[in-house]
């Protein structure tokens, strides 16, 4: 995690949002701040930083920087924008029930009364996409290399291979992620959504839509699936599944990744779901 995102929490069946931002400052700010400001009545003050610092390393609290965190195709497994926990794939498989229990529940109570019906549209698009950092975070894992900014003699890792089983397991979930049962809009909800008022027209915050003046279905699972497509299919995570693959056997490759991603999208075709 780098910088969190609100942590939204499920609890006795409603939404909970009574942690969604912490209080004060994080593990991280303190160690800064206490390698940044304290002041030393002795000689050896470099001993004492590095001491800092290595009581950090313990506590799992290491510096990554944005040119790490930012690029959809890094590999860093734990240096994400907006995202929490400390296994990506598990918190994507958490999202994913947290955003299928918002749409479920989705009604004209999200917008003011007064307001437009076709307005439902600007509330759905975040909700629908509430995983999006998730999914990025999850795909980095794919392909992955954990790894520090190490110095020589200062015992921190410098690079690993991440095992089969942690790219496997956020591979998995981003399946999981474009499987129909995670895509589909409930009817109740579409029956809300009429086309847009006069004066409120389409804008970058609502999707496209492929049948006219109507509100389109199929367009936001198409958004949805692109994102995690693209982000698994990127050329530079494509390229480093082989490099890494030809390093050791063991790892996930590129070749698998691409044979379950058929074996579990136009070879399994989902007819349970009216639309898919």
């Amino acid at each position: 995690m780098d910088y969190p995102h609100p942590l939204i929490q499920l609890k006795d069946n409603k939404i909970d949002l009574s942690q969604a931002y912490d209080h004060g400052i994080g593990d991280w700010d303190k160690l800064a701040i206490n390698w940044g400001y304290r002041e030393f009545n002795v000689k050896n003050e470099e001993k004492y930083l590095e001491e800092i610092l290595q009581e950090g390393y313990k506590e799992k609290i290491y510096f990554i920087t944005d040119q790490d965190s930012r690029p959809q195709s890094s590999a860093h497994p734990r240096s994400h924008l907006w995202d929490n926990g400390y296994s990506a794939s598990d918190e994507l498989n958490r999202m994913l029930l947290i955003r299928r229990y918002i749409l479920d529940n989705f009604s004209d109570n999200a917008i003011q009364k007064g307001v437009p019906m076709s307005n439902i549209e600007e509330v759905l698009v975040p909700m629908y996409l509430l995983h999006r950092f998730q999914i990025e975070a999850a795909s980095k894992v794919v392909g992955g290399l954990d790894y520090f900014y190490a110095m020589k003699g200062d015992g921190q890792l410098i690079t690993k291979m991440l095992t089969f089983e942690e790219q496997n397991n956020a591979f998995k979930a981003l399946l999981n992620s474009i499987n129909p049962k995670n895509l589909v809009l409930p009817e109740p909800l579409l029956k809300l959504i009429p086309p847009r008022a006069y004066g409120y027209p389409r804008t970058r915050e609502t999707f496209k839509s492929k049948t006219g003046l109507t509100f389109d279905p199929l367009t936001a699972p198409e958004t949805a699936t692109d994102m995690t497509l693209s982000m698994l299919l990127n050329h530079e995570r494509a390229s480093r599944l082989i490099v890494l693959k030809s390093r050791n056997n063991n790892q996930l490759g590129l070749d698998y990744m691409i044979k379950q991603l058929v074996n579990n999208t136009i070879l399994n075709t989902n007819t349970s779901l009216k639309g898919f």
